[in-house]
């Protein structure tokens, strides 16, 4: 939303953003980073790993993106369609 002045329209990306962000939590078990990577603690390294198959292999990225996906496009199709266009005109502005 662009306009401050508007406490309803930020209730409804408010609103729209907890959805999602409940239902990836729901399916993925965590909305954290690290937390969806299996690392306990903050572990940091100056070097970065060279990126191989072997290591994309270790990482969720994709599924995360595939679950993300999925949940906007069952949020849109759930929504009042007027809160999705007034969101999206929001963000194309």
């Amino acid at each position: 939303y662009s306009d401050i002045s508007d406490p309803q329209k930020k209730s409804d990306v408010y609103s729209l953003t907890a959805k999602a962000i409940n239902r990836f939590r729901a399916e993925m078990g965590s909305d954290v980073c690290r937390e969806l990577l299996g690392l306990k603690s903050y572990e940091y390294s100056p070097m970065a790993q060279e990126r191989t198959p072997a290591f994309y292999k270790t990482r969720p990225c994709l599924k995360c993106i595939e679950t993300a996906a999925g949940i906007l496009e069952d949020l849109i199709q759930e929504s009042d369609i007027a809160v999705i266009n007034g969101v999206l005109d929001e963000l194309r502005e």
